[in-house]
């Protein structure tokens, strides 16, 4: 009973575009549950270097995330939306701890949904399997943030650190011209 608009964000040209065709194919294989929906793939790479450039390794997957909200909550405001949808499930990588959830979060004014939370990874891929996206979602791909895993990322951050290191980078213009920006792409029902 919900319209769901799927936002990708890349790396491209430092990964190659197969996470985006990857999302593309999943999103046709999902258009048998809603007959259209939009995707709005935003480059996060100019903001990924700022902060690689500008802040500890270790919390660059935090700030990453952290960037990706803001931009998916501008996003929201923009198209009226009132909700974000993850796939985050709590500690099955380092970013998804309690607390760097809660630090990540903090960029959002809107409810985040996260269906998968208390999932195990085997219950995961077997609605993935059931719904189609399992053998399109196992396709090699580099993500526009494991790409960039340090080896030690933060797996209970500081949130005042990351509040001070985050307002220190000045990222909103560059939010706000990806909003801007942005390109709708339209993925309908293929049968």
């Amino acid at each position: 009973g919900v319209d769901v608009h799927y936002v990708h964000f890349n790396s491209v040209p430092s990964t190659s575009r197969q996470s985006i065709n990857n999302v593309r194919k999943i999103l046709l294989q999902l258009s048998k549950y809603q007959m259209q929906a939009s995707l709005y793939n935003i480059p996060l790479l100019e903001i990924q270097q700022k902060i690689m450039e500008n802040s500890p390794d270790k919390y660059w997957i935090i700030l990453f995330r952290k960037a990706m909200y803001s931009i998916s909550n501008l996003l929201a405001d923009k198209l009226n939306i009132y909700a974000l949808i993850t796939g985050e499930n709590v500690g099955q990588v380092a970013s998804q701890t309690i607390s760097n959830i809660r630090v990540t979060s903090e960029s959002v004014n809107i409810p985040i949904l996260r269906p998968l939370s208390g999932m195990n990874k085997e219950e995961i891929i077997n609605i993935a399997i059931q719904i189609g996206t399992y053998d399109i979602s196992i396709e090699p791909y580099e993500d526009c943030c494991s790409f960039f895993v340090p080896l030690h990322p933060a797996t209970s951050a500081n949130i005042e650190r990351v509040r001070t290191i985050e307002n220190s980078l000045k990222l909103n213009s560059l939010y706000d011209k990806l909003i801007s920006d942005v390109i709708e792409e339209k993925i309908s029902f293929y049968e």
